[in-house]
């Protein structure tokens, strides 16, 4: 079974005339969707997309970060969610700061006694931006328009089942790594400025996204 639908190679010449589907510029290169940073398990056929430099190597740091939130966020109930905490807590052995940073973040419910961790809400957002922005691109040849809005929902899993099962029939079902990273998109024939996006990553982090209308005028 394959992991994914193929990317076009990596290639200057198959970059000529793409443009950087994240911000517009002149592509250079090809970033990962969602970042190699993110998997836990490598998988055969990732989804790649055009992107200047800038915009996929100047997030290194930032992957890295968001490796270990969603090593948070995911558990350790399956083998895979496992291995992912095990690439997280490397990440934070090696980068003091980082560690330090997710320490002060870590609390306890008074109420429950379970712990969670306060993430940055800008951060999650403009990462689930990014994915939907690559996926976007991947799925149907053209970029999110730069002024359009892109909300950003964090989902509990029976809010995500409930709008998952509602929307089945209208939206197409796609992964990456099975169940590393799995999810549902569609868009409206007569605004195909509007799109839905419910992203699932190791069946234990839930993210719904839309991309709406142009806010040139906002």
């Amino acid at each position: 079974m394959d992991d994914g639908i193929p990317s076009p190679p990596h290639s200057l010449a198959s970059l000529r005339n793409h443009i950087c589907v994240y911000c517009g510029a002149a592509a250079q290169s090809r970033d990962h969707v969602p970042p190699k940073a993110w998997f836990a398990r490598d998988v055969r056929t990732r989804i790649r997309v055009p992107s200047c430099n800038a915009c996929n190597h100047g997030r290194s740091k930032t992957d890295d970060e968001f490796r270990v939130i969603l090593g948070f966020l995911a558990g350790v109930k399956t083998p895979t969610q496992r291995e992912l905490w095990r690439k997280a807590s490397k990440t934070l052995r090696h980068s003091p700061g980082l560690r330090t940073r997710f320490l002060t973040q870590v609390f306890t419910d008074e109420k429950t006694g379970q712990s969670g961790i306060a993430l940055s809400r800008s951060k999650v957002d403009d990462a689930m931006a990014r994915v939907v922005k690559g996926l976007h691109w991947h799925h149907h040849k053209e970029m999110v328009d730069l002024f359009a809005s892109v909300q950003v929902w964090h989902l509990k899993s029976d809010s995500y089942a409930e709008i998952r099962n509602t929307l089945v029939l209208d939206l197409r079902s796609d992964h990456v790594g099975h169940d590393q990273f799995e999810y549902m998109h569609g868009r409206p024939i007569d605004k195909p400025s509007v799109s839905l996006w419910l992203l699932a990553f190791y069946r234990s982090a839930f993210f719904a996204v839309v991309t709406g209308h142009e806010m040139r005028n906002a």
